[in-house]
């Protein structure tokens, strides 16, 4: 299978690649893929501790199972329909809402949005901005803002 990821070894999956996936039945989950070692697939997120069916003990639920590593390739599990890369951690860094400035990006429904112009508000949000193609965004819009990082950086 062929994409973004399709020279990846499951290792270097973890953590850094936030994508969104949609999956045969319309539904769309965005977050950050984790690799299992010991497995061959990767799925969206952590998994999560819910309490088992019937029983008295906790049990670990994962997110959508998205991408199967098949030694040499990388596969899309039966349900889903693509996996796109929204950012990646190499490039960008993660940065408080209301620290965003012009020239950082907006991420919104999956894409990339770069501030223009930062809006003081003087309703119940605390920034809006303005994004190319002239959109005023309000803050219940961002997944996250994100912040370019410097050439050499090594965080």
């Amino acid at each position: 299978m062929s994409g973004w990821y399709a020279d990846l070894v499951p290792e270097e999956m973890t953590g850094r690649h936030h994508v969104r996936v949609v999956l045969k039945d319309g539904t769309l989950i965005e977050g950050r893929l984790v690799y299992f070692e010991g497995s061959n697939w990767v799925q969206v997120g952590e998994p999560m501790r819910v309490l088992g069916k019937g029983q008295d003990e906790d049990v670990e639920e994962g997110i959508s199972r998205v991408l199967y590593y098949a030694g040499d390739c990388w596969y899309l599990f039966r349900d889903v329909v693509w996996v796109s890369l929204v950012w990646d951690e190499e490039e960008w860094e993660s940065i408080p809402q209301d620290e965003a400035v012009e020239g950082d990006v907006l991420v919104i429904n999956g894409r990339l949005y770069p501030i223009t112009k930062v809006v003081s508000a003087d309703f119940s949000f605390s920034v809006t901005w303005t994004v190319e193609g002239g959109y005023l965004v309000v803050w219940d819009m961002v997944s996250c803002a994100l912040r370019r990082k410097e050439a050499g950086s090594d965080e």
